[in-house]
């Protein structure tokens, strides 16, 4: 997962949607969320948090949860400094919008950092009930409203099998302590549907989805709207509730030849003013909404 800033976007790894007034309240609420990643703690996403409802803040690794209740030091890679910037955004949003409250969250495991996951959720009694617990002191601690986990690589058929009923487990421990339970899935990962219902959100990455578009058209994108239709299709016609599922869009663009190179959003950005000869102050970016205006070779989405 790769992404920067611009203008009024956090270190965003997906802009989530349903994106709607997030001054709403109750069920008719949408979710416009954003990943901070740690490697971001420099910045100050005060502005930003008024046109959030959430942040997940990215990432604690297993090992650190299961340990935490030991040494109450966060450990891998997150520390209070982190805690203390989207608190911080949270009492700046509450000023701004006295009826909004900025929900934050905090995310288990993720790309490179899912090593000890399986042997958690394929583990002993104890070994789950000391992760659990060690979720909640991390929340209560640094007053969070939930957690979001993220097990990447699963190995076999048979971690997939132990990690679905460990998110019934995991959702029914935390929601008795008034925490939010989410997931991040990738487009599809069979998600049952009882296993979806017990969870408060599921959030899809519908991106890195690498693929031609059509025999007339070669050039790739990475996350096509027909794609992002199909990614969240998959989990509709498996049972899960349109209500639970937020879908991941991405902040970064690929190169369409070779898509292991990557471009932040920042740097899509900058290209294309320095193309265009301008400054950001000179073009509005924001109005910028047709792909052949890019750099050609950046499929941008």
């Amino acid at each position: 997962m790769w992404a920067l800033t611009r203008c009024c976007i956090i270190t965003i790894l997906f802009v989530y949607s349903q994106i709607h007034d997030t001054n709403a309240t109750g069920d008719d609420q949408f979710i416009v969320a954003g990943y901070l990643p740690d490697y971001r703690s420099y910045m100050n996403i005060n502005a930003t948090s008024l046109h959030l409802t959430d942040v997940m803040l990215f990432s604690l690794t297993p090992e650190a949860v299961l340990h935490y209740s030991e040494s109450s030091s966060a450990g891998c890679c997150l520390s209070e400094e982190h805690f203390t910037l989207l608190r911080k955004a949270r009492s700046h949003k509450h000023l701004e919008q006295t009826k909004s409250r900025l929900r934050l969250l905090i995310t288990i495991g993720g790309g490179g950092r899912s090593d000890g996951f399986g042997n958690i959720v394929t583990g002993s009694s104890s070994t789950k009930h000391q992760f659990l617990q060690g979720l909640i002191k991390i929340c209560k601690e640094n007053d969070f409203d939930g957690i979001d986990l993220d097990f990447e690589n699963i190995q076999t058929l048979g971690e997939w099998r132990a990690y679905l009923q460990f998110l019934v487990q995991a959702s029914t421990f935390l929601h008795k302590h008034n925490l939010l339970a989410t997931v991040a899935l990738h487009p599809g990962q069979f998600l049952p549907e009882q296993v979806c219902k017990s969870l408060d959100r599921v959030h899809v990455m519908a991106y890195d989805m690498i693929a031609t578009q059509s025999s007339d058209s070669p050039t790739k994108h990475h996350a096509s709207f027909q794609s992002m239709q199909n990614a969240m299709s998959s989990f509709t016609s498996n049972g899960c509730p349109s209500s639970k599922l937020i879908m991941g869009v991405p902040a970064y663009a690929r190169h369409e030849s070779n898509p292991g190179l990557v471009k932040t959003y920042e740097e899509v950005i900058s290209e294309f003013i320095s193309e265009q000869e301008g400054t950001v102050d000179q073009i509005d970016v924001s109005s910028i909404n047709e792909l052949n205006s890019w750099p050609s070779h950046w499929s941008w989405l």
